[in-house]
């Protein structure tokens, strides 16, 4: 077989050749590029099989968030107390941590671990299972280069990787950050009642049909729904935003708040406060807490309306100025 009488071939069979050989080295469709969605996962374990998450700084404990079915205990090992956690705030910080994948490294060079806060030494997260097997260790380490980025690295690994988010800085606080500050825990449905005392006395009670009606000195008249709708929401949403130091003694009493259940479950929501002249702060415990909450003056307002307030017909006035309108807040978002 001669050259001449297959050089067609030849030549076919080398365009082939270069054409695969092109099409491999370009990769124009993206088919063999390494991305982001391609990339494996930091942390590759199952959230369900997390029960416990140790927050280590080097080789010492400083607190521990342990699951108790769909609950986050929060325990503090200084003095063994066990709280109840934040547990939509513990879930959404474990959710970002644990989305993190092995795209972006930085270095694989152990000389540079505590540089970048990543060493032996330093803050790291210890995920236990129910059978106290250690699934991960991962090393949340200083910012990034990149804005909003950070550092992490795995025990079991050298290689550091960055990643968009503020890890240390979501997991890296007191206890306090991620206990539960919720006021009561039931929602507006189940409201059938609702008892105010203190310088205003008066109740808002659920009638038929969705329907309410206010009793103020033993007149009783219908009550505007959207206004108690709003009550209901506001009631149910209270949050306190720090506790109260358990040495000092709470401010004298302020009002009470009685909510009656429709299981026939009375909480009873105590403010107390100012406290401090001149201070725009108040405090607030109810069954559920059992630990004095602070909590703004204008939530306070927003509380503890004038029965006149929940009257048909009534308009709103704007708030004074300077002074925070008396709304709900916004639910949290769903994920």
């Amino acid at each position: 077989m001669s050259f001449y009488k297959n050089r067609n071939l030849i030549l076919l069979i080398l365009c082939v050749f270069f054409f695969i050989f092109g099409f491999f080295k370009n990769d124009p469709f993206g088919l063999f590029e390494f991305t982001y969605q391609k990339a494996p996962r930091l942390i590759d374990i199952n959230e369900k099989n997390i029960k416990m998450i140790h927050l280590k700084q080097g080789d010492k404990i400083q607190t521990t968030f342990q699951k108790d079915k769909d609950l986050w205990l929060v325990k503090n090992l200084a003095d063994n107390s066990v709280y109840r956690g934040n547990s939509e705030k513990i879930e959404n910080a474990l959710v970002d941590l644990l989305a993190v994948k092995k795209y972006h490294d930085i270095t694989s060079s152990e000389n540079k671990h505590i540089e970048y806060a990543v060493a032996a030494s330093d803050f790291h997260l210890v995920f236990i299972s129910e059978n106290e097997q250690v699934l991960a260790d991962v090393y949340l380490g200083k910012s990034g280069a990149a804005m909003g980025s950070s550092l992490l690295r795995l025990s079991s690994e050298k290689t550091v990787y960055s990643a968009k988010g503020n890890f240390k800085g979501q997991w890296n606080q007191n206890i306090d950050a991620f206990r539960d500050k919720k006021i009561v825990n039931f929602v507006p449905e189940n409201i059938k009642s609702i008892q105010f005392n203190g310088e205003k006395n008066y109740s808002i009670h659920r009638k038929e049909n969705d329907m309410w009606e206010l009793n103020t000195l033993g007149k009783i008249i219908d009550a505007d729904k959207s206004k108690v709708i709003n009550l209901l929401r506001i009631i149910t949403d209270l949050q306190g935003n720090s506790f109260f130091p358990k040495e000092a003694n709470p401010p004298k009493s302020f009002a009470k708040i009685q909510v009656e259940l429709s299981s026939g479950y009375i909480e009873e929501i105590e403010i107390n406060g100012p406290i401090a002249k001149n201070s725009t702060d108040y405090v607030t415990k109810s069954h559920y807490t059992g630990n004095w909450l602070m909590i703004p003056k204008y939530r306070v307002e927003s509380l503890l309306s004038d029965a006149s307030h929940y009257e048909p017909g009534q308009n709103d006035a704007p708030p004074p100025q300077g002074q925070r309108p008396q709304v709900a807040p916004r639910p949290p978002k769903k994920r």
